[in-house]
């Protein structure tokens, strides 16, 4: 109880008398009594003192008090009672009652804590309201200084409007006293951020700078943090990456300002390969030939793209469309390379170009063909790939690129990948006369089975579901689950198997198979998965072409005869002289004579495809239509026929004549 130095007055009403009164503190102290028919009495530090004693005049007044001072501070906390007797007109009506004092509370004050100061749009801030003194129990109103009122001793309020605010708490008692206290928030504008990659387009290995820029909050932003959507993470207002597989990538930045406010922004960013489609024509011809060569470039960072040629001779051009001329007969494997705007750069190679003398037969152009244990290898596994060279000078050597920084410099080589993914080899193969050749395959990278857990689920991935005979197809399981310990088995519906989560088989004959893979793990459970396989004849092709040899400036008929595979077939012809045709029945006529290689590609309805050339002569046109020299043959036959029987004549008449018997029929008769 705080009882402060301060007059209380009791009062007696009707014919009763205060006849006397006491103090008593709530430590047990009493003081002794005071009496009188009008008491003012004071209590201070020391309740054992009295500090005052007064009557109150005109005895005959009905109304007597009693004034007691308040306690002093040292025992301001004590309760405080004055006993008080209260007699009659008789002196033996009294009545002792003893009255609680207690002094009035000190005056209402307020108090407002907010444990920030400062925050941005949309954050909530919390603040809290003490009141002291006056008379519980308090309770408590709010403006937040943006229109918004809030009631309670602990609030919290979002501002949706930036701008300096008087946050104000009035506590008012349970006298309906009243005491207010403010402070102030500073409320900024959210907080944004937009992302930006240069480029936004690019090729794979190729390093994009990403940037944010943000604004609002407080001014002042203390985190950037970026994911670039391929697992990579980076901090920064730039962050520089480098993606290794093409693919669309999403790339996001959450920034946060001084006041822990947070925004987000993303850029898109596209990565994929250079794709270079290049030509040269002829694709045979002589030293006096002009060949014709052009590239256009798709991918990568886009346009403007820079195209550099390699001949093949040791010249070398420029642009996306150069000619050249090749000094010597040869094989020539003519080579160019597309440069994106950002550095990246693809190299191709282009189909051989055979290059003979003006009157020699062209030599056969130089080509490569790759192999491969399997395109569907597991992570590190190692797969074996072989660059066979045919044509060209001899003494083959080769160059490969695995597509993840990996190469060989062997035509017999083998590699393993370490990531899941897409790899495109290229195997380039080199003669001993300079000229260059290569050949592309796919190869996609599968993980390992599992992980384990939940139900045993299995599948499997193959090369090819239509297949030559004696062509190898490629199997590989997939899935997980179970309790790991995988052990494989393959039946391929030919009456073979084999076992290995990995395997390969070629069927002898036509037919569909059914594959089945059977799975089992360490604790004994078992699945499986099925496909089918349809097997036909492998696609091969062969053609005429008559007359043979063929005559300058007349029409040859060129018919291809292909077999095998799954009709219809599309036939596509170059004739070794810059032109071309299409259909498996042609006709072409050359207009100079010489040697050309007539090249034949066959592709049918299931995607097959078979290549082959032939080199067929030229010859020019003599008399009666016939060939140069068969004309001469033809025409001087009946002078030979004559010269041949006068010389059998001749040798008759200059015989010698030797007399002879009659025959026995002559003799006979002149016997007679």
């Amino acid at each position: 109880m705080d009882v402060r130095r301060r007059l209380v007055r009791f009062r007696c009403t009707g014919h009763a008398r205060l006849h006397r009164a006491r103090v008593v503190s709530g430590d047990g102290h009493r003081d002794g009594w005071k009496r009188g028919n009008g008491l003012l009495l004071q209590v201070g530090d020391d309740l054992r003192h009295q500090r005052h004693r007064e009557r109150v005049p005109d005895e005959r007044r009905r109304d007597h008090g009693l004034h007691v001072h308040g306690i002093g501070e040292r025992r301001q906390r004590l309760p405080v009672f004055v006993l008080v007797d209260v007699r009659g007109p008789d002196d033996g009506d009294r009545l002792t009652q003893t009255v609680s004092v207690s002094a009035p509370p000190a005056p209402l004050g307020a108090t407002v804590n907010a444990p920030r100061q400062a925050a941005d749009v949309g954050q909530s801030v919390s603040f809290t309201c003490s009141a002291t003194g006056g008379a519980a129990p308090y309770s408590y109103g709010w403006t937040f200084g943006d229109g918004n009122a809030g009631s309670g001793s602990a609030v919290s309020h979002v501002y949706q409007s930036a701008g300096a605010m008087t946050v104000t708490c009035t506590a008012t008692d349970s006298a309906s006293a009243t005491a207010a206290a403010s402070t102030t928030v500073d409320v900024s504008s959210s907080p944004s951020v937009a992302a930006y990659a240069n480029p936004s387009a690019a090729a794979p290995g190729t390093s994009l700078r990403f940037s944010a820029q943000a604004t609002g909050g407080p001014g002042g932003f203390t985190g950037y943090a970026w994911s670039l959507g391929d697992g990579a993470t980076g901090s920064g207002i730039q962050v520089a990456h480098a993606f290794a597989q093409p693919g669309s990538y999403q790339a996001s930045v959450v920034v946060t300002d001084a006041n822990g406010g947070t925004a987000s922004g993303s850029v898109s960013v596209t990565i994929s390969n250079i794709q270079v489609t290049a030509s040269g024509t002829p694709a045979s011809g002589n030293t006096d030939t002009s060949f014709e060569f052009s590239a256009t470039a798709t991918g990568g960072g886009g346009d403007p793209f820079s195209y550099s040629w390699d001949f093949g001779d040791g010249q070398s051009g420029a642009g996306p469309a150069v000619s050249h001329r090749y000094p010597n007969p040869d094989n020539y494997a003519p080579f160019v390379r597309a440069t994106d705007s950002w550095g990246a750069s693809r190299m191709v190679a282009l189909s051989p170009i055979a290059v003979s003398s003006v009157s020699g037969p062209p030599p056969q152009p130089l080509s490569v063909t790759m192999s491969m244990s399997t395109s569907l290898p597991r992570v590190n596994e190692s797969v074996s790939l072989s660059g066979t060279g045919r044509g060209g000078a001899g003494g083959y050597t080769c160059t490969w690129d695995f597509s993840d920084g990996g190469n060989s410099t062997a035509c017999s080589t083998s590699h393993a990948w370490a990531a899941v993914g897409h790899y495109v080899v290229v195997v380039v193969l080199s003669d001993s006369g300079g000229n260059r050749t290569s050949d592309t395959r796919t190869v996609d990278v599968q993980p390992n089975l599992g992980p384990p857990g939940g139900p045993l689920n299995v599948t499997f991935r193959m090369t090819t579901s239509l297949a030559a005979v004696n062509e190898t197809v490629s199997f590989i399981a997939t899935g997980g689950g179970g309790s790991g310990g995988y052990t494989c088995s393959w039946d391929f519906g030919d009456n073979t198997s084999a076992t290995g989560c990995s395997a390969s088989h070629a069927w002898n004959a036509t037919g569909s198979y059914r594959v089945l893979l059977s799975v089992t793990d360490s604790s004994g459970h078992h699945g499986s998965s099925a496909q089918s396989v349809d097997v036909i004849m492998a696609l091969t092709a062969s053609f005429r072409v008559g007359p043979t040899p063929a005559i300058v400036g007349e029409t040859a008929q060129i018919i291809a005869h292909p077999t095998g595979g799954i009709g219809p077939y599309n036939c596509t012809w170059d004739f070794g002289d810059a032109s071309g045709a299409t259909g498996c029945a042609v006709s072409h006529a050359w207009t100079a004579r010489g040697r050309y290689v007539v090249r034949l590609s066959v592709n049918d309805s299931a995607n097959q495809s078979y290549a082959l050339s032939e080199t067929i002569a030229v010859e020019a046109s003599g008399l009666l239509g016939l060939p140069l020299g068969l004309d001469l043959i033809v025409l001087a036959s009946p002078l030979v026929v004559a010269v041949l029987g006068f010389f059998l004549w001749k040798v008759w008449r200059t015989r010698s004549h030797v007399p002879r018997a009659p025959d026995s029929v002559e003799a006979s008769v002149i016997s007679t």
